[in-house]
């Protein structure tokens, strides 16, 4: 298991691994960059909707910025799935042990399982390191796939990650050059599309 810990957001990384857990190098740190991406984001995302304040600027965050990273991975060529793991519909109506463990408990949650590995940049909400980078077999982790969200809130989800997406080619001067190379299907669906550019869906929405 490898966790990238950094104690500021401007303090250097600490690695603790086992050498068969390592991962590739460009996977876990393009795991780091798209974190300190995110990290302004979410506290725009806080400033627009102070009421979703929890115990980090991450919490509640992680399924559209999981799909991001999916998103952005895919676009480095990785063979990524966007994952989720949904324990309880309620404290009354569990489904089972599913999400990500925490102190014996499991929690809704949502991550990227590449190539064997898992990805999560928003596990810090739990206590966990801020970047993880960890093999697909990690016990912490279990998925169900279970979305919950309702239409509406999908295609948000969506429409928010195509939005950072594009931020991110922005930032990418190598990316740029290929982005309209990239296959159609690469690209959010019309309707998305649609709902961003009327505004129906705004850039870095917190719906």
């Amino acid at each position: 298991m490898i966790d990238l810990l950094e104690t500021r957001r401007d303090a250097p990384m600490t690695i603790t691994a086992t050498l068969e857990d390592v991962p590739p190098s460009p996977l876990y740190e393009m795991a780091t960059r798209l974190r300190r991406f995110m990290e302004p984001v979410w506290d725009d995302w806080l400033a627009a909707g102070p009421w979703r304040r929890g115990p980090t600027p991450s919490a509640g965050a992680c399924g559209r910025t999981s799909l991001f990273v999916h998103d952005a991975l895919r676009r480095e060529g990785y063979d990524a799935v966007w994952s989720n793991g949904v324990p309880r519909l309620s404290e009354t109506s569990q489904i089972g042990d599913f999400g990500f463990l925490v102190h014996g408990r499991w929690e809704s949650h949502a991550w990227v399982t590449c190539q064997g590995w898992i990805v999560d940049i928003t596990a810090d909400q739990f206590g966990a390191p801020p970047v993880i980078v960890t093999p697909a077999t990690d016990p912490r982790y279990a998925a169900n796939d279970l979305d919950t969200a309702d239409p509406d809130a999908i295609l948000r989800r969506q429409a928010t990650a195509a939005s950072l997406t594009a931020a991110w080619l922005e930032t990418q001067p190598g990316l740029r050059l290929v982005r309209d190379l990239l296959r159609p299907h690469a690209f959010p669906p019309p309707k998305i599309l649609e709902l961003i550019a009327t505004g129906v869906v705004r850039s870095h929405t917190v719906n």
